[in-house]
């Protein structure tokens, strides 16, 4: 009898991450999807203000984001299942997210709970900025509530295909508490700056439901100074450009003190404001979410007068 000994090649294949930073692609902050697995990292000397994911890439991709900067980082998350525009990377801060080809989307990875894994009250953030919380039938709860406090702009995903609605509290409403109903999705995003959280509410692809902004994590996307020739001072004059952010787009008047305050914080110390400053700017910002929300951007003028809502609008927002 003849023994045939076979021998079994198995191949394995192991998955190296691809190490990348700041420094790595050329100072900035734009994340490629040059493999299948990214770490990114931020430390002091290597290190970018304005972070972004791929706007698309294969099918399980998945990017690691970890800080270890003194600094502050503002990540974009547009393309992203978490439905704010923006978060706030810290020191020791780490994400992480898959994409997901078919929808077309980085789903945010994080820790999942649910009623029964950790009872009616959501737990503290001050270890991971973003989590998820779910109800469904046999796994419900009719009265949800959330931490009296959280790191500024941390998020819990809240989504529910329960039979029976649930009620989420504190939250910034009339009622001080939120239904949610079966199939609803909310991102509730914690502002310090009010002490309470606010609710953004999503639809079945993770998108922000138009007309539902809530309080606005960002209001202010960018803006820059430029010069532009006013024939009414028939010179040149100093604007400031605005893009706004979705959300701060679609603001009602109740928030318009808000997004003003925002946008003071990070241009009203800039001289070409402060030298030129004829009271006007926080007219020239509300004339703009009355007639000319959808325009971009919105060229707001320090040294424009502080005039009446009427004369502001029948001036087109540039009053003399």
């Amino acid at each position: 009898m003849r023994t045939y000994i076979f021998v079994l090649l198995f191949v394995i294949r192991i998955s190296y991450a691809l190490d990348l930073s700041p420094n790595a692609i050329g100072g900035q902050g734009n994340i490629p999807a040059r493999d299948s697995v990214i770490n990114f990292s931020l430390a002091d000397g290597d290190f970018s203000s304005n972070l972004s994911l791929p706007d698309a890439a294969p099918d399980a991709t998945r990017i690691t984001i970890n800080s270890n900067a003194t600094y502050k980082s503002v990540l974009s998350l547009k393309n992203t299942d978490v439905g704010v525009d923006a978060i706030s990377v810290e020191k020791k801060d780490s994400f992480s997210f898959v994409y997901s080809a078919s929808r077309q989307k980085w789903r945010v990875q994080t820790v999942s709970y649910s009623p029964n894994s950790q009872g009616s009250t959501i737990p503290d953030l001050s270890g991971q900025k973003i989590i998820r919380y779910s109800v469904a039938d046999g796994n419900w709860a009719a009265a949800v509530t959330l931490p009296n406090s959280a790191p500024d702009g941390s998020v819990v995903l809240f989504d529910s295909t329960a039979t029976y609605s649930s009620q989420i509290s504190p939250v910034n409403t009339s009622t001080g508490k939120l239904e949610v109903k079966t199939g609803e999705r909310y991102s509730l995003v914690y502002r310090a700056d009010l002490k309470s959280w606010s609710a953004l509410r999503r639809d079945a692809n993770d998108s922000p439901v138009a007309g539902d902004t809530g309080v606005c994590t960002q209001y202010i996307e960018s803006a820059s100074w430029i010069q532009r020739y006013d024939p009414g001072t028939q010179k040149n004059e100093w604007s400031l450009s605005v893009i706004p952010t979705t959300c701060g787009r679609a603001i009602q008047s109740d928030q318009t003190n808000a997004e003003y305050a925002e946008l003071v914080r990070k241009f009203g110390n800039d001289w070409q404001w402060k030298n030129n400053d004829g009271g006007g700017m926080r007219r020239q910002l509300v004339c703009h979410l009355t007639i000319a929300r959808d325009k971009t951007p919105w060229n707001l003028e320090p040294y424009r007068p502080d005039v009446t809502h009427d004369v502001s609008i029948s001036s087109g927002c540039n009053p003399h």
